[in-house]
């Protein structure tokens, strides 16, 4: 139920003509996140689970930090931006 959410805030944010781009780089995150849930499955073989419940905790930690980095000053872009006029925006 989230996804779609997240697809129409996507669509609802982009400048006219790139929708169809937005919409692809969510499908391949989508994509992307169920490879590497295929690949972490011969994990479950472990009667622990301890290396499967440790890497699942600590590659979205370190992703999450260099997210954070990467996006520090998109939020004053977006602002910025938000702050068009439409017609310009939509062009």
């Amino acid at each position: 139920m989230r996804s779609w959410k997240i697809s129409l805030l996507a669509r609802d944010q982009t400048v006219g003509g790139k929708i169809a781009v937005v919409k692809r780089i969510f499908q391949l995150a989508q994509t992307l996140s169920s490879v590497i849930a295929q690949a972490f499955t011969p994990l479950t073989a472990d009667p622990l689970l301890v290396w499967l419940y440790t890497s699942i905790a600590i590659i979205p930690a370190f992703i999450g930090v260099a997210l954070c980095f990467l996006s520090a000053g998109l939020d004053t872009q977006e602002d910025a931006l938000n702050a068009l006029p439409d017609f310009i925006r939509k062009q």
